[in-house]
């Protein structure tokens, strides 16, 4: 399959990207090979410095980094996410997006008053724009997608939005994928030692 060119990501249209993150659910083996790809084509696609997907966890409320891919600060910027910031869903814009299940368009982060400064700090980059949906299967959320910072404009567009909700959509199904695959291989350990037990009576 033919790759959307990153060196000139507005001239490749929305169905093309699509068939591109199609592609990656469909060959991805696991989450921790299809999240990474899936956040890098988020960022080339609406053309942004950074992306992220914030995994949510609605029995401690707490929003944690799963994945970050930074073209400027690079791993750097991951793992100082990944071990300092923690978010609760009171907090930031990534908060506000989980507790009302809505995407955001911002292009003025610095002056937004949801906007928490912990991120930057850690990373010692600075939010300009953002654009944040949220990944949901039947109701519930899942996570944070956010792309930050476009390149050579004032924001992120309706397009942007259409396109990375897109991507959120096919980031829960695999998210639920492997829930259920993790869910099945447990009965699996669990039935293993009754039927081992009913073969040596």
């Amino acid at each position: 399959m033919t790759t959307p060119s990153p060196s000139n990501p507005r001239s490749t249209s929305c169905f093309e990207w699509l068939l591109e993150a199609n592609h990656i659910l469909a060959t991805a083996i696991s989450l921790d090979t299809l999240i990474p790809d899936l956040i890098r084509l988020s960022r080339e696609a609406t053309q942004a410095e950074a992306a992220s997907f914030q995994s949510y966890d609605p029995e401690n409320g707490r929003l944690t980094f799963y994945r970050v891919n930074d073209e400027i600060k690079g791993e750097n910027a991951a793992k100082a996410l990944k071990s300092t910031v923690r978010l609760t869903a009171d907090e930031g814009i990534a908060g506000w997006i989980v507790r009302h299940c809505k995407s955001l368009r911002i292009d003025d982060v610095q002056q937004d008053p949801r906007f928490c400064r912990s991120a930057d700090d850690a990373t010692g980059c600075r939010t300009q724009t953002l654009l944040g949906v949220p990944v949901t299967h039947a109701g519930a959320v899942l996570g944070v997608i956010e792309v930050l910072n476009a390149k050579a404009r004032t924001g992120f567009s309706v397009q942007d939005e259409a396109l990375l909700t897109s991507f959120a959509d096919l980031a829960a199904v695999a998210i639920i994928r492997a829930q259920l695959m993790d869910q099945q291989l447990s009965l699996i350990h669990i039935s293993e030692p009754t039927r081992l037990k009913t073969r040596s009576r």
